[in-house]
């Protein structure tokens, strides 16, 4: 068995040399993807692949995670409305178009912040000093921090800090840190991108936006900063929908059943090629 999680794998360091390995010398009995997107491409080189989808830690990721040590830390007010983004420091993750989108807001609401955490490699430092240099032109510094040393042990208490979670990737294969924010129990504004859709299957557990575009993403975090019944209401919808169907014990009871299925069919496989 193998498992296929990337957006394009020939394109990764190694990647054709690693499919070689995976789809020609090793050949997989079956492949699991962790969503259509996943599966579409991993049903190009060949193998049975199965559709499982990625399930997120219900009980980590919870909305009883106190907020209170993680504000402070951030020296966040009782009624500021913080706005997290968490993602690499790269540009498919639409963080540039938060920043924008939240200088609109908060040039109406002066109470709001916004908190990005996420790392960065080599591919994306420049991306990342445009990050800075933007919040320094845009006079941001006060109400922006950019942080980049949070690791994923600490994310359930930077979302639990959170009163709107902002995730407006522009291509993801699967919006995992989307479950993960509803799973916290935090209204999320997010993009209506192959990857994403596909798991806002339940009306009323997010809003989306189109990949790319500041103003559509300002009105909808500006909806939510205006709004803490909305705020509520999508938090109680997303933590139900991921406790329903992306829960870690949901994927862990499909990939057993896959594994099943695989290990009863290899010794009648076995069988036929001793006849």
């Amino acid at each position: 068995m193998a498992a296929f999680h990337e957006q394009a794998p020939e394109r990764e360091p190694l990647g054709l040399g690693r499919l070689r390995l995976v789809y020609d010398t090793l050949r997989p009995t079956l492949v699991l993807a962790g969503s259509c997107f996943y599966a579409d491409r991993a049903r190009r080189f060949g193998a049975r692949t199965e559709l499982i989808y990625h399930g997120v830690d219900t009980d980590v990721f919870h909305p009883k995670v106190d907020p209170g040590p993680t504000r402070r830390r951030y020296g966040y007010a009782d009624g500021d409305v913080v706005i997290v983004c968490a993602g690499r420091l790269k540009e498919r993750k639409g963080i540039l178009e938060t920043l924008h989108a939240f200088a609109e807001v908060h040039a109406a609401h002066r109470g709001t912040r916004l908190l990005v955490v996420g790392s960065v490699s080599s591919a994306s430092l420049e991306y990342a000093a445009r990050l800075e240099s933007d919040v320094e032109r845009l006079g941001l510094r006060d109400v922006v921090t950019i942080d980049r040393t949070v690791t994923f042990s600490q994310m359930p208490q930077i979302l639990a800090a959170a009163d709107i979670v902002a995730q407006p990737s522009l291509e993801e294969g699967l919006g995992l840190a989307v479950l993960e924010a509803m799973s916290a129990g935090r209204p999320t504004v997010t993009t209506d991108i192959p990857g994403i859709t596909e798991i806002l299957t339940t009306p009323g557990i997010a809003l989306t936006v189109p990949p790319g575009h500041v103003r559509p993403l300002a009105a909808a975090l500006e909806t939510l900063v205006r709004s803490p019944r909305q705020r509520a209401e999508l938090a109680a919808k997303g933590r139900e929908h991921v406790e329903t169907h992306f829960s870690r014990q949901h994927m862990a009871r499909r990939t057993e059943a896959a594994i099943q299925s695989v290990t009863a069919v290899e010794p009648q496989a076995q069988e036929a090629r001793h006849v």
